[in-house]
Formats: C-alpha cells, structure tokens, sequence
C-alpha cells in the first residue's frame, strides 16, 4: 500500500460553517462487501492521522436494513454522522444513499463505486463526490476537502 504518499489537506477550513472538533468526528460508511468496507474506513482513519487528527470514530455498516434502522433512531435523538460514504454499485446501496439524505439534508454523503454507473443518480441525490474503488488515500482527502467549499455539515 502506498499510504506514505498519502496527499494531506489543510484541514483549517474543512467546513465553510466551521466544525465542532475535528477530534471527534462521527463517519459512517456502508458497503455491502465487509472487506471494501473495511478497507475504506481505514483509508479516511489514516486520512485523518495524517492531519495530525485523532483518528475518528468510523463505524462500518454491511447491512442495509440495519444502517437504515440505526439512522432513523439517531436522527429521533437529534444525532447525526459528520459525513456518511455509501458503496453505489447496487440498487439498494443508492436506495440508501436516497435515505440518508432524506433524513439528513446537509450531511457529506459521499458514494464509493466500481463504476460510473450511478454517478449521474448520486448527483441528482447530491453526494458531495463520486469516488471508484479500491479508494485511494489521495481520493479520500480531495474529497472531504471539498466539505470546505460547499454549504454542507450542520
């Protein structure tokens, strides 16, 4: 793996509307496939440890229908992921992806793919990046920095 190479951004801007503490992040990411989940999550844990940051709290979904269940009970609490990676390389990854934004409007929701295929439907849903897998560090980072030029976070 080349995360040595791994390209760091400034994170003094990362939200146009500022961030509560970077050191306590809530990310969420939901892949059907435990591996690439997994892989993910720990590509945006070193992201983050690059920065000098406390690696966030990633917790990793395989399965829709609880991930589902999980962000309706915490959007009654008033509680909300700082920014949510979804794969799109099925249907009902998409179907989810529709969920989290209905639920909450401005959360990050990134879409993670092994095509282009749903890339026009995750701009109509308003996924702030389209990333294709295997994610890079380098992927990873440009696409959380765009959180600083968008009107996006809480």
């Amino acid at each position: 793996m080349y995360f040595d190479s791994i390209t760091l951004t400034s994170a003094g801007n990362l939200w146009s509307e500022g961030c509560d503490d970077l050191n306590h992040l809530r990310i969420a990411v939901f892949d059907f496939i435990e591996t690439e989940c997994d892989y993910t999550a720990e590509v945006i844990r070193l992201y983050y440890r690059g920065l000098g940051y406390e690696i966030p709290d990633v917790v990793t979904w395989t399965e829709n229908h609880s991930f589902r269940l999980h962000l309706m009970d915490m959007a009654k609490r008033d509680e909300y992921y700082d920014m949510v990676f979804i794969s799109a390389d099925t249907m009902p990854g998409t179907d989810l992806a529709h969920t989290v934004r209905a639920i909450d409007k401005r959360c990050p929701l990134f879409l993670v793919s092994k095509s282009v295929e749903f890339a026009v439907e995750g701009f109509r849903m308003q996924a702030l990046d389209y990333l294709t897998k295997p994610v890079s560090p380098e992927r990873v980072g440009e696409a959380i920095a765009r959180i600083g030029s968008t009107n996006e976070r809480r």
